[in-house]
């Protein structure tokens, strides 16, 4: 199924403008304000309870919509500082883009395994927990099918079982997944790029840029070197889940 904007910093814009005044001018003020556990109702929730058990704080994979390492999406601050040690969490002011924050956590800040982690609630009311990771050297990857910073958009062809549509690049929601076609990955929420450091003096076709969508069979993408340049990972809000998160 078809949505508008996959991406965290499409979702959570959207909902932000409701609160533009708090987060537009002073956004490490927003730092403050300790992100609450619980969240106003959700659109959808997952068909089973998620346990995390057997899950070790060592764990680097994530599973959309169920968790992310042992983070689900009733974890609160307080259990993550239980789970991770209070060294690797640390508030922060997460950027969305176009000059809008949220007040969230940083896991693992300045390593291989930084996440930025939005709760539900708080001041823009978000339904989910969102964690995003953009870094080229992380060490998180999907724990199904492997997907990470980096993989290629052939990749993604041949996991999802076809092509895909993406925005087009050089704009704010650039290479944001759109459509999966009805593929095996639709529940991923993914931004995709072209290698941009070895081809800075490229005109990119019109057709694979702005705020359109293109294909991932787009003939102008070739040779492109196409890859994941981040991963959102959203997780709804459960009624209760087996065991101790």
């Amino acid at each position: 199924m078809k949505t508008n904007l996959v991406l965290l910093l499409g979702l959570l814009l959207l909902s932000a403008c409701k609160a533009d005044a708090d987060l537009r001018e002073n956004p490490a003020d927003n730092v403050s304000e300790p992100a609450p556990a619980a969240a106003p109702e959700q659109d959808a929730v997952p068909s089973k309870v998620i346990s995390v058990d057997g899950i070790s704080a060592d764990d680097r994979t994530y599973v959309p919509n169920e968790r992310f390492g042992k983070i689900t999406a009733n974890t609160t601050p307080e259990q993550l500082v239980e789970y991770y040690g209070e060294e690797n969490v640390k508030k922060d002011s997460i950027h969305l883009g176009e000059g809008y924050y949220l007040a969230g956590y940083k896991l693992f800040p300045g390593t291989p395994s930084e996440a930025s982690l939005l709760f539900p609630g708080g001041k823009a009311q978000l339904r989910d927990m969102q964690v995003t990771v953009d870094l080229t050297a992380t060490d998180w990857k999907a724990a199904q099918t492997g997907i990470k910073i980096g993989t290629t958009m052939e990749e993604l062809e041949r996991l999802n079982g076809g092509p895909f549509s993406f925005y087009g690049f050089e704009w704010d929601y650039a290479g944001a997944v759109t459509d999966w076609k009805g593929g095996a990955l639709k529940d991923y929420r993914l931004r995709v790029s072209y290698d941009f450091e070895n081809r800075k003096k490229t005109v990119l076709h019109p057709s694979i840029t702005g705020e359109q969508e293109t294909s991932s069979e787009n003939p102008a993408l070739k040779g492109l070197d196409v890859k994941v340049i981040q991963i959102i990972v959203r997780l709804p809000v459960l009624e209760k889940q087996i065991g101790k998160n």
